[in-house]
């Protein structure tokens, strides 16, 4: 079954969260499952750390957004200058 919730409107208009539910549509089990070819996007965690309460946490792949939270030291150095000069600081 596939389970999620859904912004929608109720009888007077108020927008509200509804419980939305779908069979399967590979009829395969109760739970809906990663198709093969995403598989690779499922966190697994192994064996031997699921008994320990110690397991790090699972790490994710460093993608195009982080990417774009990091800026490039003389990009910064040009924003912190801008940044003295407008506050009239000449350190």
């Amino acid at each position: 079954m596939l389970r999620w919730q859904q912004p929608s409107t109720d009888d007077t208009g108020r927008l509200v969260l509804t419980e939305m539910e779908h069979p399967c549509p590979g009829g395969c089990a109760p739970q809906w499952r990663y198709p093969a070819a995403e598989r690779d996007l499922v966190v697994d965690v192994p064996d031997h750390q699921a008994a320990t309460d110690a397991a790090p946490p699972p790490t994710r792949a460093r993608g195009h957004a982080d990417a774009a939270q990091e800026l490039p030291d003389a990009l910064a150095a040009l924003i912190q200058a801008a940044v003295r000069r407008a506050e009239g600081r000449a350190d």
